[in-house]
């Protein structure tokens, strides 16, 4: 084996290590992005589910005027 073809043989196990490398970072960032994607999705669930009832406890309360604290008297 030439010299030549020793240093393009070291250059590929490189490049394929680093490719090995890059394979892992690129699967656990997809990972990362589906678990975010799922807690997103979860929060944007409950926030709706919160909005649902401030808006029945405001119907029931005669709407978000009536919500609103007057001063007692003695102020």
């Amino acid at each position: 084996m030439t010299d030549n073809e020793k240093k393009l043989h070291q250059r590929l196990e490189k490049l394929e290590e680093l490719l090995a490398h890059q394979s892992l970072s690129l699967d656990e960032m997809s990972g990362e992005v589906l678990r975010l994607r799922e807690d997103h999705a979860d929060l944007a669930r409950r926030h709706k589910a919160l909005v649902n009832r401030l808006e029945e406890f405001e119907d029931a309360a005669g709407g978000p005027a009536s919500m609103v604290q007057e001063k007692p008297p003695h102020y």
